[in-house]
């Protein structure tokens, strides 16, 4: 009996020994730091994003980082990233392409990366620059770190911002995974990291010389692969205020009974005619449809994308949208119009909260606005009655 109890307790003592040991957070950030901020690096970032059904899209990204240059390279499909010297630069891949360039005002840090470029949920961006939470993100900006565990090899680094949980694996100090999943909208963003073989850095600069300047990153030609990436399927939509939200948080908002407008519409300066539509059709729903919510959706190509222009945008909607319908906005259009019609600047769906599609139209003329605005009444009318008891 005794051999029994005392191989127990030692098999129990065994048990308890192997766990990963607990880590105090401040000295893990520090090593982060540390590592990403001593000695040029350079990683491959291998991205899949999982929607709630489980479909998944993947893409990579090759970064280089030397903070103590305050240097940030990146190469995205076909085009190439250049951040130094308070400076960004943008090319298309070949040598004698195209160039855009424009001011940062310091580091490459994400915060200032992300008034002139897309959205990139790169972790090392915080990690070598700024003073944001290392493993931050424009896609979790205020990321908190609440415990971090070691194994044999690595440590696991479990964190939140809002209803985002966010884990992440850090070896020797840089990141290898990190992991984003929405609690309740069931999406998720992976990352898979590792090194690759250092070069110098004239073999990432982009240079001016030898390339035609634009004025803006619309003129440039991007490859199919970064635009896939900065769609972030399935999260396609962004707040004025910079938050990512899916289509499902929207139609959580709508009452059994109620349908809801998504207007994605071109908001480049090419395709004017597309958001006078836009607003010429939420005026007309107010008074058609007054129950119906309207999300009016800015969607940018990738290379047209700037800060400025959603500060402008925003100022076009003024007074235009009722008490609790917001302008939303998107980058890449694949995941969007591209959905729907290839060749479309303004696709109108009408939706309920179960999400089914009761209208969707790509509007072209101004018949085509009378049309859309007959179909969402009798949709609504049509719900409504179906709802009724």
């Amino acid at each position: 009996m005794r051999l029994v109890v005392g191989w127990l307790l030692a098999w129990i003592a065994s048990c308890a020994w192997a766990q990963p040991a607990m880590l105090d957070v401040p000295p893990i950030e520090r090593s982060i730091r540390e590592a990403y901020r001593s000695e040029p690096l350079a990683e491959r970032v291998e991205f899949t994003v999982r929607d709630a059904r489980g479909a998944e899209r993947t893409d990579t990204i090759e970064l280089r980082a030397h903070a103590g240059e305050e240097e940030l390279a990146l190469r995205m499909g076909g085009l190439r990233v250049w951040a130094s010297d308070g400076e960004v630069r943008v090319a298309d891949a070949p040598d004698a392409g195209r160039v855009w360039s424009a001011e940062l005002g310091g580091a490459p840090s994400s915060e200032r990366l992300a008034v002139v470029l897309p959205p990139l949920v790169l972790p090392q961006l915080s990690s070598a620059f700024g003073d944001a939470t290392p493993g931050a993100t424009t896609l979790t900006p205020s990321v908190r770190w609440a415990f971090a565990r070691r194994s044999a090899r690595s440590v696991r680094l479990v964190g939140r911002d809002g209803p985002i949980a966010v884990t992440g694996v850090v070896a020797d100090g840089r990141w290898r995974r990190w992991t984003a999943t929405h609690e309740t909208e069931g999406w998720s963003i992976e990352l898979r990291i590792r090194s690759i073989a250092e070069v110098s850095s004239e073999e990432w600069r982009v240079m001016s010389e030898g390339r035609t300047p634009v004025a803006t990153l619309a003129e440039l030609r991007p490859a199919p692969s970064a635009v896939r990436l900065a769609t972030l399927d399935p999260l396609p939509l962004m707040t004025m205020a910079g938050r990512a939200r899916s289509w499902g948080a929207h139609l959580r908002t709508l009452e059994p009974d109620q349908i809801g407008v998504i207007l994605l519409y071109r908001g480049d300066d090419e395709t004017e005619q597309a958001r006078r539509r836009a607003i010429e059709i939420v005026g007309r729903l107010a008074t058609s449809a007054p129950d119906a919510r309207v999300w009016p959706v800015a969607v940018f190509p990738l290379a047209a994308f700037q800060r400025d222009r959603l500060v402008a945008e925003s100022a076009r909607w003024d007074r235009k949208l009722r008490e609790g319908d917001r302008l939303l906005w998107s980058v890449g259009l694949d995941g969007t119009l591209g959905r729907f019609d290839a060749n479309a600047t303004l696709q109108a769906i009408a939706i309920d909260r179960s999400a089914r599609v009761w209208v969707s139209l790509p509007v072209r003329d101004n018949a085509s606005v009378e049309e859309l605005t007959q179909q969402v009444v009798v949709a609504a009318r049509a719900h409504r009655d179906a709802m009724s008891p």
